[in-house]
């Protein structure tokens, strides 16, 4: 039987056994505060302080520090982490599921969601640190399994009409498709888009670019091989027939240093054949200089 002189404790704190002893014979403080209507772990002040913790009367449970559950947690209503003063506000290791449907190892959002922040409706709004599986820095989401959002999403912004919406930079590390059935075979591409693209400017960066064709030791082709070779292939030398680009597409980067080249081979052309006209006008003029003094040589003999 404990006497009074055994049990000392303040007002609506649950006392416990104090040791030291294997079986204590005394009743104390412990670190629940219980007032018939709120209940309160954990932040009671030391005595002979009032036992008065903070807590919201709104919430029927507080906790004040850091809590581990190892077996499931099941809410049927809205759950609000304010991670302001934790390195993780969110960490989930296994299914995690806000009025959807979670698969393995990961994080469902079909209704609201806040982690510091404020949701819309069927959104995440992440203002603190959140790890799914993986490790969060700080003011980031980290994800290493699947993550599903029945709503649209906005990152560095308030989520829109579009499913996703991003304010600043984005970076991707691997391949994107864009309405295209498949990725391209060749690994090369890291774009496939299935649809016409607008843009109001495209910079391509070719090497070598094809200012060799002016270099003294390039093996122009003759014009009258160039005909050959269009006779018999249809096409230009070095430029792809129509069946290859029907059936391989067209890379606009190598087309337009195949155009360059052979605009630059006209050219080349061209000022052959100027000379070479210079050299006829110049010998034509000499013949109409020697025609006419042979006429007047003729004219002076009559």
């Amino acid at each position: 039987l404990l006497s009074s002189a055994d049990i000392a404790g303040r007002p609506n704190l649950v006392a416990r056994f104090r040791p030291p002893g294997p079986i204590s014979n005394s009743l104390g403080d412990g670190q629940i505060f219980d007032n018939g209507t709120n209940v309160v772990i954990g932040g009671i002040p030391a005595a002979p302080a009032v036992a008065a913790p903070a807590f919201n009367p709104a919430d029927v449970l507080t906790v004040s520090g850091q809590t581990r559950l190892n077996g499931n947690v099941h809410a049927t209503g809205n759950a609000t982490v304010d991670g302001s003063t934790t390195t993780n506000s969110l960490s989930v290791t296994n299914n995690a599921t806000v009025g959807g449907l979670a698969s393995a190892n990961s994080l469902s959002v079909t209704t609201n969601a806040t982690v510091g922040g404020s949701a819309s409706a069927n959104s995440l709004s992440v203002t603190n640190n959140a790890t799914v599986g993986g490790s969060a820095s700080a003011n980031s989401l980290s994800v290493t399994n699947n993550a599903t959002v029945g709503g649209n999403l906005g990152i560095g912004k308030a989520a829109t009409g579009f499913d996703l919406d991003v304010a600043g930079a984005s970076n991707f590390d691997g391949r994107v498709k864009i309405g295209a059935a498949l990725f391209p075979t060749s690994l090369s591409y890291e774009l496939a888009v299935g649809g016409g693209i607008m843009a109001e400017e495209v910079m391509v960066r070719m090497q070598p670019w094809p200012d060799y064709v002016f270099e003294k030791d390039y093996a122009l082709k003759p014009l009258s091989e160039v005909a050959n070779f269009i006779e018999k292939q249809k096409h230009l030398p070095g430029v792809a027939s129509a069946k290859e680009v029907e059936t391989q597409g067209l890379n606009l980067g190598q087309m337009q240093k195949v155009q360059m080249e052979k605009i630059e081979e006209l050219y080349l052309h061209l000022i052959a054949l100027e000379k070479r006209v210079i050299a006829l006008e110049g010998q034509n003029a000499t013949l109409s200089a020697e025609n006419q003094q042979l006429r007047g040589q003729t004219g002076n003999r009559k």
